[in-house]
């Protein structure tokens, strides 16, 4: 029943956010603007693709390192490549993570892999966070429009659940504030949040050339939307993103002065760019998978 429910809620939740987006705009001009986006941006934003799954593997090798359960590049560069095809199509963004953690656990175990997989993605989420508060703090600042409220309470949200979980006190959140303290403590921390801050960047290029795919120069209140909407594709409630990508983008990219149909018409693009983009990854993933098992077999 749980797991019923577990790819349930997620695909409930895309057909919900879904509806609510299309109250507010017109489905015939956004798909008007998909159709005759300008393929080369598209290109550009789906080129992304491998180069993120490479900063997530080398992220996820660094991070399961400092934890004792070691994870070799080569095989979490395949991994991430499988794991991030498979979060596309899979209801709540996890089926992939759960396929790296029965691989990884083969050889460190359950316990260790879950972890260092768990620690993995609320790094990434973190610096996420980080990145949104700076945005929503320079966008206050400019004074040309005030940024929505949900963005304000989105970004104080995950700050004080972030504060509570690193604070070396708390114990609710088990060994998760444990292993977040030592891989901050860590000597290469640097080198991890160089990587961190690397992918989400990327992430929010990847909304600069889907603007500018659909015919939007994007603007800097635009920009800084975007960082924010990266932020909210955090919340694991739809399916590869899609429906909440759209909403935020049409609060967000709204608020920056984007029309609500070309805002949509972004996140759509967006979403369209990351599933192109992950199809020929987790084939090569896949090829090189089979290589190295043809050259381990006698």
């Amino acid at each position: 029943m749980k797991r019923v429910s577990r790819a349930v809620l997620p695909a409930g939740g895309t057909v919900l956010l879904l509806f609510l987006v299309s109250r507010h705009v017109s489905a015939a001009e956004v798909w008007s603007q998909i159709a005759t986006l300008q393929p080369v941006w598209l290109l550009l934003a789906a080129l992304l693709a491998p180069i993120q799954v490479a900063l997530l593997g080398y992220r996820w090798h660094l991070v399961a390192s400092r934890l004792g359960a070691h994870v070799r590049r080569r095989e979490a560069l395949i991994a991430y490549g499988l794991s991030n095809a498979v979060n596309q199509v899979v209801p709540g963004g996890f089926g992939g993570d759960a396929l790296r953690v029965v691989h990884h656990a083969r050889a460190v175990g359950g316990g260790p892999a879950v972890r260092a997989a768990v620690l993995e993605r609320v790094i990434g989420v973190g610096t996420s966070l980080g990145l949104a508060g700076a945005a929503l703090l320079v966008w206050w600042l400019a004074g040309v429009s005030p940024p929505p409220p949900t963005a304000l309470w989105v970004v104080v949200g995950f700050t004080l659940f972030f504060g509570a979980m690193a604070h070396p006190r708390a114990s609710c959140f088990g060994p998760l504030g444990r292993d977040l303290r030592t891989c901050l403590g860590s000597a290469d921390w640097p080198t991890l949040a160089a990587a961190s801050l690397a992918l989400t960047l990327s992430f929010v290029l990847g909304f600069v050339f889907s603007s500018l795919a659909v015919g939007a120069s994007p603007s800097v209140l635009s920009v800084l939307a975007m960082a924010l909407i990266v932020l909210t594709l955090s919340i694991p409630i739809s399916v590869g993103g899609w429906g909440l990508r759209e909403l935020s983008a049409l609060a967000l990219l709204g608020a920056a002065g984007l029309g609500a149909d070309t805002a949509v018409a972004v996140g759509a693009t967006y979403g369209l760019s990351a599933f192109l983009g992950a199809l020929p990854v987790a084939l090569g993933a896949l090829w090189v998978q089979h290589q190295g098992h043809r050259q381990a077999t006698p």
